[in-house]
């Protein structure tokens, strides 16, 4: 009779904010190639404690060490209280046994009340160190979370993420899955190990002590002598328990490459389904289901194929382990029950050693339980390790992009080489008294390639210019490298700062919200008057939406693009800000629609600078210079495009 000894892990976890103090900048290197397609290298046992530590670390050196540290502290004392009563059950069974054989009713009732209060005692332990373990685990999801959500959206690296180059793919599911279960599974394997190593060296004495000496007859072989081997139950334990270990590791590390890909397919296969979903209306404008339906078709068979991979090996371990479990079971009392049969010990010893023998082999077979729990945690690893990687290369971006070689323009265009021109950074300045002015700004695709020539713009404040030409040409990049969010670029750039700086696409972002949380737009929904937000969307011909402000829908799926557009406008008159970046912002409305929202930029907003890309017959009515950029690649020297005569 005993209590069995459970690691008390529970399944994984989440955790807690704080401000890391000083936060790794270099991740261990990445051994999953972290490119769709590509399976993790073999990783060794020493490599994923290197990177489980380069993740772990920022949250023991945070503000909340100190709670951390005491709530798992609280944990492994428990820990060792709960080791300390199953070596007192284990004592208390030899004596049920020993009674029990020798009919004593009084000694087994006494055994029987010893028994049942530490019974209680080891409960209430096991029960409070779950209970802490949930509480750490929910402290470092909670900061963990937080520290990857910041550093996902510092410097826009969400943004940058997607330009080009060595992605991670699927970052949702990094935040928002791989962070919550590398909680859960550091705490249970930490936890679980240090309870097998305390297990393992409290009941070595035990098992010791009880199993006595092996002696071994050698004559059959020609030696006079006979071999005596002390605690040789210790030496059986440890065999048994290596080779399970050894077998369980060589059959399950596939699974670490195979636990990888299943991750990462269950979220191309989510990513796909809502996709679906936000572009319902257009599929079933183009009639496209028979094509989705293949796609995801395509995507559920792939996730099918690894499962069944899986499956195989799983099986094959599984095979192991249940084998392994059940010839454990019995294994010590084989080995036991000579000594019982010689009548050198009795049922309460043999039992007593048998549960010994059990706590040591279980102990030392720790890896083999728990080892697709580990191959789980390797494969969150290596995902987290590549999502810091990719985070840590955007860092890097703004000042990194350098002037190619000539051979990457068109054979008419005679711009600057790397030979002729020093390497150089993009700097970018705020000065609130200027439009825009541009000195040798270059711009080039995340490969390389070089869009536009050199250019230098000057744009005092009210001044509008519009830029054309034809798809292609880069309209779009110059007005995000403007706004600070195109690191691919080389020069100076000036604007006023970011708070005084709007940038418009052509489908505005809506949230789900409330329409005022949709109007007001970064800002708090209580940032304007409602007086005033409904002057501005009778002025952007949104009347007919007044009485609907404070409903909250997910107007994106509601509005039209054009009404979108509208919205678009409408914050822009709300905030006033001294620059607004408009790419293609009315290129879904009528003419007459976009003359009034022209008109009421100038009108609520009469110091505006605006840079505008269009292609409207009526754009330059509302703008004071038109630029086509078909015309800039055919120049030779940097282009000079001012609106003051003079320069």
């Amino acid at each position: 009779m005993g209590l069995s000894h459970p690691s008390g892990m529970g399944s994984p976890g989440r955790g807690e904010n704080g401000t890391p103090r000083d936060a790794p900048r270099d991740a261990p290197r990445d051994t999953s190639n972290d490119t769709p397609g590509a399976p993790p290298r073999k990783v060794s046992i020493a490599l994923t404690l290197r990177q489980t530590w380069h993740i772990a670390r920022p949250f023991w050196y945070s503000s909340e060490r100190g709670r951390a540290l005491m709530l798992l502290a609280a944990a492994v004392g428990l820990n060792l209280g709960i080791v300390a009563l199953a070596v007192k059950i284990n004592s208390i069974n030899s004596g049920l046994f020993d009674a029990l054989q020798n009919y004593d009713a009084s000694g087994f009732i006494k055994n029987l009340m010893w028994f049942g209060g530490i019974a209680a005692i080891y409960i209430g332990f096991a029960m409070y160190r779950y209970y802490l373990q949930q509480l750490l685990a929910i402290r470092w999801r909670r900061w963990l979370s937080h520290y990857y959500l910041d550093r996902y959206l510092t410097r826009r690296a969400y943004y940058h993420m997607q330009l080009g180059g060595r992605t991670a793919d699927n970052p949702d599911q990094r935040l928002a899955d791989d962070a919550h279960q590398f909680v859960g599974y550091f705490l249970s394997l930490t936890l679980g190990t240090i309870d097998s190593v305390v297990t393992l060296f409290s009941f070595l004495v035990v098992l010791w002590q009880l199993s006595g000496a092996l002696t071994l007859d050698l004559s059959g072989i020609g030696v006079a002598t006979s071999l005596v081997i002390p605690g040789y139950l210790v030496y059986v334990a440890v065999i048994y328990a290596g080779f399970g270990t050894w077998a369980t590791i060589a059959l399950g590390r596939p699974l670490v490459a195979l636990n990888f890909h299943q991750q990462r397919l269950e979220a191309d296969l989510r990513f796909g389904l809502i996709r679906l979903r936000e572009a319902a209306e257009q599929i079933a404008l183009l009639r496209g289901e028979a094509q989705e339906n293949h796609g995801l078709r395509q995507r559920i068979a792939h996730i099918l194929e690894v499962a069944w991979l899986m499956a195989r090996r799983r099986k094959l371990l599984i095979l192991l382990t249940s084998g392994y479990g059940q010839v454990a079971s019995i294994f010590p009392l084989v080995v036991v029950a000579p000594r019982f049969f010689e009548r050198t010990i009795g049922l309460g010893a043999m039992m007593q050693t048998v549960g010994a023998f059990n706590q040591v082999q279980s102990a030392l077979s720790y890896m083999v339980d728990v080892y697709p729990n580990f191959a789980d945690f390797q494969a969150v690893t290596l995902r987290l390790i590549g999502f810091e990687q990719t985070i840590n290369a955007q860092a890097a971006l703004p000042t990194q992009a350098a002037l190619p070689a000539q051979a990457d323009m068109p054979a008419q265009a005679s711009f600057p080489t790397q030979a002729e021109m020093p390497r150089r950074k993009l700097h970018h300045y705020y000065d609130n008294r200027i439009g825009v002015e541009t000195d040798q700004l270059q711009i080039f695709t995340p490969q390389g390639a070089a869009i536009l020539p050199p250019i230098n713009l000057a744009l005092a404040l009210g001044d509008s210019l519009l830029i054309t030409g034809r798809s292609g040409l880069g309209k779009s990049s110059l007005l995000r490298c403007l706004a600070g969010i195109w690191p691919y670029a080389a020069g100076r750039i000036t604007t006023p700062d970011s708070e005084q700086m709007v940038f418009l696409p052509q489908k505005p972002y809506l949230p789900i919200g409330s329409l005022r949380a949709v109007l007001c737009y970064p800002h708090p929904p209580e940032a304007f008057p409602s007086g005033h937000i409904e002057e501005i969307m009778h002025a952007c011909g949104l009347a007919a939406w007044c009485d609907q402000l404070e409903v909250e829908r997910n107007w994106a799926s509601i509005l039209s693009l054009g009404e979108c557009q509208r919205i678009g406008l409408a914050r822009v008159l709300l905030s006033k800000p001294q620059l607004a970046l408009l790419d293609e912002a009315t290129a879904s409305l009528d003419f007459d629609s976009e003359a009034t929202l022209y008109r009421a930029l100038r009108l609520y907003v009469p110091g505006i600078t605006v840079l505008s890309v269009g292609h409207h017959a009526s754009l330059p009515e509302f703008h004071q210079r038109t630029l086509n950029l078909e015309d800039l690649r055919s120049r030779p020297s940097p282009a000079n495009i001012s609106l003051n005569p003079s320069l």
